[in-house]
């Protein structure tokens, strides 16, 4: 994630600096544009179409489908598995072509885990040719996926791997027996075998040691096949009889560290919080630097609140809910998100779990990304996906596809949600450069939109205030230090992501103190 957040970075200081320029990714090649065909193409898609008949997966296992506003998503749900997608018709069935794709890294569960994600070309069934690269351990791999597993052909290092956070691109030109892979319009191998002569062409994402990889395919061109003229990248060769077990990573990588159940790992890092052109509160504008920690997933259920209440450390909320009665009571709410809580109770809660509720900064970064998204899934309203399209609350679990980039859910909708912070309209003035939060006993903060609210006016940035009292459209979640996660980061690499904010933020404020 840190290479996620240096690019941004590299971006708003170019932006700030040099405001007349178009910037690339962070000086970066940047070979994400869709590429002009000369030829006939068998399939260009830069998955706009819903419709266009590619597979649509959704479990807590594996997700596969469009994912607004314009991207195809993979995710796998457990580390040691992987999940393939063939394309539709014409590609399902090809002999000769070249597929190229960009790819990068929305989100993974953890940030020292191994996973891969590339292209499979002449598949059936089991059987395909797949080329992968890793971002984090800057690698790619042939394989021959068969019913017995994954065998590797060739892999290789490659340091101008730009993932995970920056697109790549891959491509695969197959001939006749010949099969030639490029990462970044270089080539880097060569493999002659004729097991499989044709076959589909599609995607595949492998877990390896990786909790939870989400990578986003950002468009897909299958054209007659092109030769080029090659030199490669120094490659390693791998006995073609030696089995590659799906659960051994290349080279091997540390232990990642375990989320706290329920909760989803928000990495160290920094973005532009508030909004220039929202109400008068949410600005300035300002950069803010923040430790990682980590958030619910999703919001806290009736079910969890009245455990806490049978425990003796909480006080029962409101009974009804906005259209229910007996909607704290009721079993069939359980999953339901608990309503009509004071802060002080969801204070409470939160203690009493071991947590302790996120501050506006974290909330507002948890919801809107590096991207700085004016909503959990981008900058176009779409009330279908959270319940802002809804007459009122709905399972916690609902609306996968308006979850925000570090998976987060209901943060646009279902209830709004207490935080840390007192209210105070200049704050953001004057708040300090890293890890704010406004204390005190007076109105607090409550964030994000809630059920039956289809105009879109709550955006990630917008901010609303209660004193004592409560109210039937606002609930809570929890977030959590995370120590260790803030340990394994090396001192370099920390000195240089508080270096790069420094020079947002002096440009932003200059003359005043950076942390």
């Amino acid at each position: 994630m840190l290479i996620l957040q240096l690019w941004r970075s590299a971006l708003w200081l170019a932006a700030l600096l040099i405001a007349a320029m178009s910037v690339g990714c962070g000086g970066q090649p940047a070979p994400a544009a869709t590429p002009t065909p000369t030829v006939a193409v068998f399939l260009q898609d830069e998955f706009t179409d819903v419709a266009s008949g590619w597979r649509e997966t959704k479990s807590d296992q594996y997700t596969a489908g469009y994912h607004p506003p314009d991207f195809y998503h993979i995710e796998v749900g457990s580390p040691d598995d992987r999940q393939f997608v063939y394309g539709p018709p014409p590609i399902d069935d090809l002999t000769d072509f070249t597929v190229e794709t960009a790819v990068d890294v929305l989100r993974t569960d953890s940030e020292n885990g191994d996973f891969r994600y590339g292209l499979v070309v002449r598949g059936t069934g089991d059987r395909f040719y797949g080329f992968m690269i890793s971002p984090r351990t800057k690698t790619w791999v042939v394989v021959k996926g068969s019913p017995d597993g994954l065998v590797p052909l060739k892999q290789g290092a490659d340091a101008e791997i730009l993932g995970p956070s920056v697109k790549d691109r891959l491509r695969i030109d197959a001939s006749g027996s010949t099969l030639t892979f490029h990462i970044n319009d270089r080539p880097v191998a060569q493999v002659t075998d004729s097991d499989y002569a044709r076959g589909a062409v599609g995607f595949i994402v492998q877990s390896l040691d990786e909790p939870r990889p989400h990578i986003h395919y950002d468009w897909l061109v299958v054209r007659p096949v092109e030769q080029v003229a090659l030199v490669f990248l120094t490659d390693t060769p791998i006995p073609t009889d030696t089995p590659m077990p799906t659960d051994t990573p290349l080279p091997p990588t540390s232990t990642p560290i375990p989320l706290p159940p329920g909760m989803q790992l928000v990495s160290a890092g920094f973005f532009q919080m508030g909004s220039s052109g929202g109400r008068a509160d949410e600005a300035p504008e300002h950069p803010v630097l923040l430790d990682a920690f980590y958030v619910d997933r999703f919001e806290v259920s009736n079910a969890e609140y009245r455990a806490c209440v049978n425990a003796g450390a909480c006080t029962p909320g409101q009974r009804d809910g906005f259209t229910r009665a007996r909607y704290r009571d009721d079993p069939t709410f359980d999953n339901y998100p608990v309503v009509g809580v004071t802060w002080n109770q969801a204070t409470a809660y939160c203690q009493w779990a071991g947590k302790r509720l996120p501050s506006e900064a974290e909330w507002e970064y948890a919801a809107s990304g590096l991207e700085n998204r004016v909503w959990p899934w981008g900058n176009t309203f779409d009330a279908s996906l959270s319940a802002a399209s809804a007459p009122d609350t709905q399972p916690v679990e609902s609306y996968p596809d308006g979850a925000s980039p570090f998976g987060v859910y209901n943060l646009a909708g279902n209830v709004t949600e207490w935080v840390e912070d007192i209210y105070d309209a200049a704050f953001y003035a004057n708040s300090p450069a890293s890890n704010p939060v406004n204390g005190g006993s007076d109105a607090h903060v409550h964030r994000g939109g809630s059920f039956a609210n289809v105009n879109g006016e709550n955006y990630t940035t917008s901010r609303r205030y209660r004193g004592a009292d409560t109210d039937v459209d606002i609930g809570f979640r929890c977030a959590k230090d995370a120590p260790e996660e803030n340990a394994a980061v090396s001192p370099e690499a920390r000195d240089q992501l508080v270096a790069d904010f420094c020079q947002i933020y002096s440009a932003y404020k200059p003359g005043a103190a950076c942390p």
